[in-house]
């Protein structure tokens, strides 16, 4: 339902786990959020209410390897899910002025967040209401400079943005969400139904919350610096080249995350993007994630992007995470992950299409999909004929890299255009 300060919505969600042995998504039944937006000129009201029940089985048998260096030391234990009900509440008030040289924007935010725990497993069924809550304020501000250029005969406009932004909250004590202890013993559960931490990138620096969810408020007082050039066509408003860097810097010691409170450095690692668009078909994009207290790359990605007018695709991409390289018996069986994705779609005629993929492991030399197929189109349908190689996700966690099996088939699919997939 939708007015014109108001929306409101509810959702059931309910999930088919993919992955065995994974039991921790809990069904949202029902989701009920309502939310205003109020505008006067530059100044903004944000009210966003949400109320969610999270259901789960009572209890799972989960197996899980106890020791990392040795996958053959698979155990079993009994889990027991606390469900609940959440309500959170946001309230935001702020001022989005906008110069052609820049902007400025102040904003002040107050969070309620209350749980109403199933009392069936809680040791002490006086824990049924846990709650916080938490004032917040930022600011999010950067200036504008451009002059214009000439490289190689050709005209551009260079940009320099320099970017502010500082977060500061009151302190909200949400221990009571950590170890929720049930009466089984089985060490307690953690308040975490929908939440994770956003990966850590370029626009995270300027978020008033590192949290995907809403299961925690986020504490951590801070200030983040960022500066972007940009080299513009001007006829075309395209980005050229584009580079971006920046880092966080913590004013405390301790901050919330998912399980716990932890000390923190005091600052985060670096983080530089590149992006260009040197022709309207063409787009090259990298981010790499610099850790400068210990002086080594955490993450990083390259990606190729080929569109034209006649849908001809190419995408190469390459990624990178770095993980302690662990060794069983002479062989890794843990490493950094580093990966070459390459897939395309060449139309041969308006109908007519091939697909292909492949995505290899570089750590541990193989491949994690291959596929090649053909698919036809036209205006009420589409169908693809595909065969497809892919290692066995269900057992990478449980035996070595040298006992992993593949899945290798042709796979069929129908799809009614407006409707919707047939197959699998």
């Amino acid at each position: 339902l939708t007015s014109e300060h108001w929306r409101a919505s509810v959702r059931g969600q309910e999930y088919q786990q993919l992955v065995k042995d994974r039991f921790d998504t809990y069904s949202q039944l029902p989701r009920l959020d309502v939310d205003g937006n109020y505008k006067w000129g530059e100044w903004q009201l944000l009210m966003e209410h949400e109320v969610t029940s999270f259901d789960h089985d009572d209890s799972q048998t989960i197996r899980f390897i106890a020791d990392v260096e040795d996958p053959d030391s698979v155990t079993e234990r009994t889990r027991d899910f606390v469900n609940a009900q959440r309500t959170r509440i946001d309230y935001s008030f702020g001022w989005d002025k906008q110069w052609l040289w820049g902007f400025f924007n102040p904003q002040v935010t107050g969070i309620y967040l209350g749980y109403d725990l199933d009392e069936t497993f809680l040791a002490d069924p006086n824990q049924n209401t846990p709650e916080a809550s938490a004032a917040q304020f930022s600011i999010d501000s950067g200036l504008f400079f451009e002059r214009d250029g000439l490289l190689f005969g050709r005209e551009y406009i260079q940009t320099l943005e320099p970017r502010l932004f500082a977060f500061a909250s009151s302190e909200a004590d949400q221990s009571d969400f950590f170890n929720v202890s049930t009466s089984p013993g089985d060490g307690g559960n953690d308040l975490l139904f929908d939440t994770s931490l956003f990966t850590f990138s370029y626009d995270q620096l300027f978020r008033s919350s590192r949290f995907n969810g809403n299961d925690r408020i986020d504490d951590a007082d801070r200030t983040a610096l960022g500066i972007t050039t940009r080299f513009v066509d001007p006829s075309s408003g395209r980005d050229l080249f584009a580079a971006s860097a920046g880092q966080i810097f913590y004013s405390d010691d301790i901050r919330i995350e998912l399980n716990e409170e932890v000390e923190i450095a005091p600052r985060s690692e670096f983080a530089a993007r590149l992006e260009s668009r040197p022709t309207d078909d063409l787009r090259i994009s990298s981010e790499v994630i610099y850790d400068d207290t210990d002086h080594v790359i955490d993450r990083g990605n390259f990606t190729m992007r080929y569109l034209d007018e006649d849908f001809r695709l190419f995408n190469i991409g390459y990624r990178y995470l770095r993980k302690e390289r662990i060794y069983q018996n002479d062989y890794l069986i843990q490493g950094p992950v580093e990966q070459v994705d390459v897939s395309a779609a060449w139309p041969l005629n308006s109908r007519l299409s091939i697909l292909g993929r492949a995505n290899y492991d570089i750590t541990f030399d193989r491949e994690l999909e291959y596929m090649a197929g053909i698919e036809y189109d036209t205006c009420c349908y589409r169908t693809r004929v595909v065969w497809r190689r892919e290692l066995d996700n269900d057992l990478a966690d449980v035996v070595t890299p040298e006992e992993l099996e593949f899945d290798e088939g042709i796979y069929i699919e129908l799809q009614l255009k407006g409707l919707a997939g047939l197959g699998g």
